[in-house]
C-alpha cells in the first residue's frame, strides 16, 4: 500500500514537472502544439566570437610607489585562452615581488577558460594591484580580438 502511494506521488510530481517545462502554441492551421523549453531559442542572447591568435598587450596601473607596467601574451583558440605569458616590467622593489606573486598564480586562473568567462580579478596570489593591469589587458584583448 505504501509503495503504491509513493509511486502515485512520484508520478504526480514528474507529471507536474513535465507541464512546468512545456507550453502550448497555436500554429498557423489553428492546431495546438506542445513546445518544450529546450526548443525555445532566445534571440536576445549574443555570443561574441573572438579571432584565434596570439595577442601582445601592455598595461599600466598605479601603486603607492608610482606607476608600474606589465606585459601579457594571450593565445586564443575557439574563444578559449590556451596560453598566457606574463612579463614583469616593475621597477619598484615591492612591485617586482608582487608582480612575481601574480605571475606565479594567474596562469592557473586563466588558461583553459573561455575569454568571456574571465571575471574581474581583485587579487591573485596575494597581489592586489597587479590584477588591475591584468583586467585592463583583458578588456583590451576583447576589443582587439573582435576586429
Amino acid at each position: 500500500m505504501e509503495k503504491t502511494i509513493i509511486s502515485m506521488m512520484l508520478m504526480l510530481v514528474l507529471a507536474g514537472g513535465a507541464v512546468a517545462c512545456s507550453s502550448t502554441e497555436v500554429d498557423e492551421n489553428g492546431q495546438e502544439q506542445v513546445v518544450s523549453e529546450e526548443s525555445v531559442v532566445d534571440d536576445d542572447v549574443k555570443v561574441t566570437v573572438y579571432v584565434d591568435g596570439v595577442y601582445d598587450l601592455s598595461a599600466q596601473y598605479e601603486t603607492p610607489a608610482g606607476e608600474e607596467k606589465i606585459d601579457f601574451k594571450f593565445t586564443l583558440e575557439d574563444n578559449v585562452v590556451t596560453d598566457l605569458e606574463v612579463n614583469s616590467l616593475a621597477v619598484h622593489e615591492v612591485s617586482v615581488k608582487l608582480q612575481q606573486m601574480f605571475i606565479d598564480g594567474i596562469e592557473a586562473e586563466v588558461v583553459g577558460k573561455k575569454l568571456d568567462e574571465l571575471g574581474e580579478f581583485s587579487a591573485v596570489n596575494g597581489s592586489s594591484l597587479t590584477p588591475i593591469g591584468f583586467n585592463k589587458a583583458v578588456a583590451d584583448l576583447k576589443v582587439e580580438a573582435t576586429m
